[in-house]
């Protein structure tokens, strides 16, 4: 997107302004900050060449802006263009706290409590997101298969182990009861997640890059808050915080079921991302994902050893014995 474009964009609103440009993940979105005459500041986000992406998350905005959580206020947009303006929710990512021992236990319950928000307050009969399946969940764990396999065998996997591989994944997805009336934000660790220590309560957590959100169970968005695949998080409070959880969202009864989806979605989610490290290494040449594989190695084996995947565990043994799961630069 050209500035001059962007500029003309920003008028509606800014007067002048001095655009940054932000860093850039794994999105091809790209992010500007904005900052008027008088510094305040603002957050533009350029989703020209991902278009979907940018109506995903006026379509997810539009279910969950009057959710009582903290989600960045929509000041513009232009559809034609794929540009939205946003609120500024400063510099205190999660990722930058989480492991000051100051932050950790105020952030991971500021974050619960959000989730517990949303859990109580998401309207299902208003929804127009997809529901996950197992259809869903076969093309994430795939790029496990399409993707990390290869790259330390340098080789495809055979259809031997590809069809074992999925079989006991749908074995095990079928013998669980999951809720599908959930609001899974889906992505819901710590560079998505930002400090607002101006507010109160739950309000602290600001919650940003929603749009790939869908219907399912909201286990794995715990998941994603605790079993961060690019670091290890203090987990000293973990306990507390899910019998909070589960207390407040009436599932006190179920704690065995609770535990059954954390391991079973945190295998699904790791397995996942092993694959999706692999991919963004290839596809933009970049090395430093594959730095987040030990991380994602260390989550994956914890939840491979809960006893209902003994079976499954047993398999990764064979498909990638523990001296090869190591990376090293």
């Amino acid at each position: 997107m050209s500035k001059s474009i962007i500029e003309r964009f920003l008028k509606n609103n800014i007067d002048k302004s001095n655009i940054i440009k932000l860093d850039q993940d794994a999105s091809k979105r790209l992010f500007y900050k904005i900052k008027d005459q008088k510094n305040n500041s603002y957050i533009l986000m350029d989703s020209s060449k991902e278009p979907k992406q940018f109506k995903n998350l006026l379509k997810v905005n539009n279910l969950i802006k009057d959710i009582n959580i903290s989600i960045p206020e929509i000041i513009d947009y232009d559809s034609d263009k794929f540009l939205i303006l946003f609120e500024d929710f400063g510099e205190k990512r999660f990722d930058k706290l989480i492991n000051n021992s100051k932050y950790t236990k105020v952030l991971l319950k500021t974050a619960i409590e959000s989730l517990i928000v949303i859990k109580k307050s998401y309207n299902i009969e208003k929804n127009v997101l997809p529901t996950y399946n197992f259809y869903y969940l076969e093309k994430e764990i795939s790029e496990f298969i399409d993707w990390y396999y290869p790259f330390i065998w340098k080789k495809k996997i055979s259809n031997k182990y590809k069809k074992e591989f999925f079989k006991i994944w749908k074995e095990l997805y079928n013998n669980i009861n999951f809720d599908t009336k959930d609001l899974v934000h889906r992505d819901f660790f710590c560079n998505n997640l930002l400090y607002l220590p101006s507010r109160k309560k739950h309000l602290r957590c600001g919650i940003i890059d929603y749009q790939d959100a869908f219907l399912g169970d909201q286990t794995l968005d715990i998941i994603s808050l605790f079993e961060d695949s690019r670091r290890i998080i203090d987990q000293s409070n973990k306990q507390d915080l899910i019998k909070y959880y589960l207390t407040e969202t009436n599932q006190t009864k179920d704690k065995k079921i609770f535990f059954d989806k954390i391991n079973f979605l945190g295998a699904c989610r790791q397995t996942r991302i092993l694959g999706r490290w692999v991919k963004l290494y290839n596809k933009k040449n970049n090395k430093n994902y594959l730095n987040y594989i030990n991380y994602t190695w260390y989550w994956l084996e914890k939840n491979l050893n809960y006893y209902l995947l003994d079976e499954l565990n047993y398999l990764y043994k064979e498909l990638i014995p523990k001296n090869k799961r190591k990376y090293e630069n």
